[in-house]
């Protein structure tokens, strides 16, 4: 029965409603995803670039800072450096993928360690000697690679020094 004056209350929604709330759900849901898997890959590849560089620097800046206190190249070719400072010796070498260094005192290892991260694979390590008269000048060469979860980077590298004392 209805009754005049007596209006019947509305309460909850109707289908088309919630439709259209779920349909505006699901698409707000599907930017946020999206957008956050974009900022994985972009914070992925900068932690790459910056493993890359970080090792670069830090081989190039050792080859350069014991090339400019050496006497001598003793050795020099593919893979392989030795600088020569009374009576210490250097050796930088490529060993599976990374560039040691070993320094010895009069014949005798101090010390021997790899100079990069163990997320960067080292390559195509080459040093080449440059001499015009008296001036001695050492290039180092290599290629480093990254591999991360989505991709793999490689980049070009090298720098040059010049031998202390042949210069003068």
């Amino acid at each position: 029965m209805y009754m005049a004056g007596y209006k019947k209350k509305k309460e909850g929604f109707t289908l088309v409603e919630v439709l259209v709330y779920l349909t505006i759900l699901l698409i707000a849901s599907f930017v946020a995803i999206s957008a956050l898997s974009s900022l994985r890959f972009v914070l992925e590849r900068n932690r790459m670039e910056r493993a890359l560089g970080d090792t670069a620097t830090s081989i190039l800046e050792r080859v350069v800072r014991e090339t400019r206190g050496a006497e001598s190249v003793s050795t020099i070719g593919v893979g392989l450096l030795e600088l020569m400072y009374s009576p210490t010796t250097t050796r930088f070498y490529q060993s599976a993928g990374d560039v040691m260094v070993r320094t010895q005192v009069g014949g005798v290892t101090v010390s021997e360690y790899a100079l990069d991260s163990t997320r960067v694979e080292i390559s195509n390590l080459t040093f080449t000697a440059f001499s015009t008269g008296t001036t001695t000048v050492v290039r180092a060469l290599f290629s480093a690679t990254v591999t991360g979860v989505y991709a793999s980077t490689t980049e070009n590298f090298s720098s040059a020094a010049v031998l202390r004392g042949s210069y003068e």
